[in-house]
């Protein structure tokens, strides 16, 4: 994982070959990355993408039957705390997606302020059902106020992976360009809206009965999947 920091407007790539999977060190790296950009004052506006062609797979899913129950809640302890400093971040936050975008990887799409998405041979979902682990809570909310109950319906029950141009993933992709257009117009929407003094006050009043519940969650431990961490662990075992 890379912070590039050389403009106003910072870029977080994930970079763990080969589909920029979720291991222990990845989250510790992004939630370091994250709050520097959140406290530094260099930093206007934030751009996340992946290296090696693809966004993020998500959860490494060939660590969560090595997991025990203590792993498991550690996990989700962690996909809680990621998606609420990404969904809570004050500055703007564009996702530029060149492919792959699965699991935890369209969580973090729909935890940004902006998708933007390159035309291409790839597959984007919340497949979650298929990987056989729940939503985290915080994972959740951010799902639930970014997709209309119909659309979380049909992309969360079905747990399909769809081509960017599907009209299932209308609500949660914003644009639609050639590849090569992706990052530098990510990039240049980041800026624009960076340079915005109010953007992070708007921003909170959109999303901050969301925020408060996703604090809530994680200060109190509240998320219901910790307490059945056990069952779930055999479960993931089973399928695997």
């Amino acid at each position: 994982m890379h912070l590039d920091t050389e403009t106003s407007t910072w870029i977080l790539r994930f970079d763990n070959p080969p589909v920029n999977a979720f291991s222990p060190s990845q989250f510790d790296a992004a939630f370091s990355f994250l709050e520097r950009a959140e406290t530094d004052q260099d930093c206007n506006a934030l751009v996340i993408s992946g290296a090696n062609g693809v966004f993020s797979a998500g959860v490494d899913i060939r660590v969560l039957p090595t997991l025990d129950a203590d792993g498991l809640r550690r996990l989700v302890r962690n996909i809680n705390l990621l998606t609420l400093l990404i969904y809570a971040f004050p500055k703007p936050v564009v996702c530029a997606v060149e492919g792959h975008c699965v699991g935890l990887g369209a969580v973090i799409l729909a935890a940004s302020d902006f998708r933007v998405t390159a035309r291409g041979n790839y597959r984007i979902g919340l497949n979650e059902l298929d990987a056989g682990l729940p939503f985290p809570a915080c994972a959740a909310e951010a799902v639930l106020s970014s997709l209309s109950p119909a659309a979380a319906r049909r992309l969360c029950l079905g747990a399909q992976l769809y081509p960017p141009e599907h009209p299932l993933l209308s609500e949660l992709i914003d644009q639609i360009l050639a590849p090569e257009e992706v990052l530098a117009h990510a990039i240049e929407l980041a800026g624009e809206r960076g340079a915005q003094p109010i953007y992070a006050d708007i921003k909170l009043q959109l999303r901050g009965s969301t925020i408060a519940r996703m604090h809530e969650i994680i200060e109190h431990d509240a998320d219901p999947l910790l307490q059945v961490a056990e069952e779930a662990i055999a479960r993931i075992r089973a399928r695997h």
